[in-house]
């Protein structure tokens, strides 16, 4: 290739990285293009999931009320259809930052779609990141309480068995 300072300037398929216009394949594109309605769709889920789960916590925290004060049963009193209630809002709660994060993504895909630039590919990858940081922590944390629930359980067992003993 020659360097000729007079020749007609050609169009080619890329830019100055420094820009923040670098060039993107259509083949990245066509990828996301794809996957765009079903990170679309799982965050709808997601959102829809998290509205039951609310609407489950409302009703639990209205029945168990209900069902604590008629119900002769010890395991009904002291509000465990509250606590429970309680449980299901905060599942709820887990529920939506992932699926805004989602949501993000999604838009972020269609507006790169839209302009090709480097700058949206950034932004998009970023609200995935975020989304699967956010999975990776919830998965530890889970992890290390069944880790913790074996534990305890293994000795309560120990403890049960000593004491079966006497």
């Amino acid at each position: 290739m020659q360097n000729d300072p007079y020749a007609t300037p050609v169009a080619g398929n890329y830019s100055n990285p420094s820009s923040g216009n670098s060039a993107i394949t259509q083949g990245v594109l066509q990828q996301l293009a794809g996957t765009k309605p079903w990170v679309r769709l799982i965050s709808v889920m997601m959102f829809i999931g998290a509205a039951l789960l609310l609407l489950l916590g409302l009703v639990m925290g209205l029945m168990g009320g209900a069902i604590a004060s008629a119900s002769k049963n010890p395991m009904f009193s002291g509000g465990m259809g509250i606590g429970i209630a309680a449980v299901y809002v905060v599942m709820a709660l887990f529920y939506i930052y992932p699926a805004v994060k989602l949501w993000k993504y999604a838009t972020s895909i269609g507006n790169l779609l839209n302009s090709g630039t480097a700058i949206d590919l950034e932004t998009a990858l970023s609200h995935q990141r975020s989304f699967w940081k956010f999975v990776g922590v919830i998965t530890l944390i889970i992890i290390s309480l069944y880790g913790a629930i074996f534990v305890i359980a293994m000795v309560a067992g120990g403890i049960g068995a000593l004491s079966g003993r006497n």
